[in-house]
């Protein structure tokens, strides 16, 4: 049962706690005051250490920079190419077995029209007959053989065409599966290429501050020995003082990348250079 206490010097009452009780207590106050130094880090982009967070994007980047990202393109345009000539072969087969089937189609309709005016003659044979007083005629086989034949030979026809187009459109399908292969690839060696210059700009700019304040330490050496050795107020040349104060023009630079160009030079060619 919880035991409780006057406050000293006033008038409202608190629990008393063990030793353990305090203890567990204390360490959920910590727990709760870690938490809420977690969050409050968080929100400005650092860890609980005060550490900054790294990029979320940083997983892509080492990807990007640690990939032969060249080689995967040459085997996405490889795969591209031999799905291509497959493709060529397949409309070629399909081109000449849809040529077939008109054939035998062709062949097909003669030999209907063959048989429609036989029989339309042997009409005209048993009317002449019955007309000239006969009480009965044989009756007359006309052979269906090669009807039947030619038939067949143009259902076979026409089943070898949807065959052969399945073939032609499943094997687009893969072709287009296989160039967005090669455009993903592409795009990775673009980013890879925007990385690399990324980086040397970075350096760039990093080498350029040290300079500027390599130049104002100089400014501020030599201010304070000038008295001493009697030298000129300023010692900077103009062009050393405008390095040294450079300021980035209002105007950005012109491009000096093609890059649409170099883009299209990819999808054929991975030696391709900015």
């Amino acid at each position: 049962m919880p035991r409780y206490e006057m406050v000293p010097g006033g008038f409202t009452m608190r629990q008393v706690l063990s030793d353990e009780e305090r203890a567990a207590l204390d360490a959920r106050i910590a727990a709760r005051n870690a938490e809420i130094r977690k969050s409050s880090m968080l929100l400005i982009g650092r860890d609980e250490h005060g550490n900054p967070l790294p990029a979320s994007d940083a997983g892509e980047e080492e990807r990007l920079r640690s990939t032969d990202l060249r080689a995967v393109l040459a085997w996405s345009q490889v795969e591209r190419d031999e799905i291509a000539l497959r493709l060529a072969d397949q409309r070629g087969a399909a081109g000449r077995a849809k040529a077939h089937h008109e054939a035998v189609t062709a062949e097909l309709a003669a030999l209907e029209d063959k048989r429609a005016a036989n029989e339309h003659a042997a009409a005209d044979d048993l009317a002449a007959r019955f007309r000239s007083g006969a009480a009965e005629a044989d009756v007359i086989a006309l052979p269906r053989s090669d009807l039947d034949q030619s038939r067949r030979a143009v259902e076979v026809a026409r089943q070898a065409v949807d065959t052969l187009a399945g073939e032609v459109e499943s094997t687009e399908r893969d072709l287009d599966a296989a160039q967005h292969k090669v455009s993903l690839a592409v795009l990775d060696v673009v980013r890879g290429e925007l990385l690399r210059l990324g980086r040397e700009a970075t350096a760039h700019d990093q080498a350029a501050q040290q300079i500027r304040a390599d130049l104002a330490e100089a400014g501020y050496v030599t201010a304070n020995l000038r008295q001493r050795h009697h030298w000129p107020a300023n010692i900077f040349t103009s062009s050393t003082s405008d390095a040294m104060n450079y300021r980035p023009p209002d105007r950005a630079s012109a491009a000096s990348v093609d890059w649409a160009g170099f883009i299209a030079r990819l999808d054929e060619d991975t030696a391709a250079v900015l």
